[in-house]
């Protein structure tokens, strides 16, 4: 192992990376730059490879729980903490993207942008995605965590949400931990339920998306809104 402020100053991540752009370095050197330092028999590059292939990848590293982690050599309470600030800080950056008056026209629109942010959840979660007349995003909020039931999400404060935000449509998003998207009798009992509601309200529901493992059901795409 050799240090990495020892290397050329074309070679080390931090400097690389202001020279030639953060898509210039490899995973293991933006990872390491995150690390910052090593730990002992390995500097900062060498310990992010490490971590890279002992969890086949960084998806799985970054949504790894804290005791797979901490078996690792010189993985404290710092890095673990640095590792997962990074898959939040990403999350939340997706969807403050899709806030932006993003215009939704398609259900593999609205996967691409809530795959990241959604289909890692060790949790099921329940977005609303209120839009308007021109189907452009103006919020996204969470309503409902851990395991859906129908006395968790309340179509009052749906409705009084969508009001406040002037929102005319409506699109439902809710990820699967399984890995499966297929909606159960209760996803779908609640979608019909919620159409009816919206109707009356003069809202229209576009969509009710479930995220699972790099694949997603949606609603309106099998005939079902």
């Amino acid at each position: 192992m050799s240090a990495i402020n020892s290397w050329p100053p074309d070679e080390r991540p931090r400097e690389k990376l202001l020279k030639i752009g953060a898509d210039g370095l490899s995973t293991a050197e933006l990872l390491a730059i995150l690390l910052r330092t090593g730990v002992k028999g390995e500097n900062a590059v060498e310990l992010a490879r490490h971590l890279l292939i002992k969890f086949k990848g960084l998806r799985q590293l970054l949504n790894a729980d804290n005791e797979n982690l901490k078996e690792i050599k010189g993985l404290g309470p710092t890095k673990i903490t640095q590792l997962k600030t990074i898959l939040e800080l990403a999350r939340r950056y997706l969807e403050e993207k899709l806030q932006t008056k993003t215009k939704l026209n398609s259900s593999g629109s609205l996967y691409r942008f809530l795959i990241f942010s959604m289909r890692d959840l060790d949790h099921e979660i329940f977005k609303v995605i209120f839009l308007n007349a021109q189907n452009e995003v103006l919020e996204l909020e969470t309503v409902s965590r851990g395991s859906l039931t129908g006395g968790s999400i309340y179509p009052r404060d749906i409705i009084i949400s969508a009001l406040r935000h002037n929102a005319v449509g409506l699109i439902f998003a809710h990820n699967h931990p399984s890995g499966n998207p297929k909606p159960s009798l209760k996803d779908k009992k609640m979608t019909a339920k919620f159409l009816i509601i919206c109707r009356l309200m003069e809202m229209r529901l576009l969509d009710h998306i479930i995220i699972g493992d790099n694949r997603y059901y949606s609603f309106s795409d099998q005939g079902l809104i």
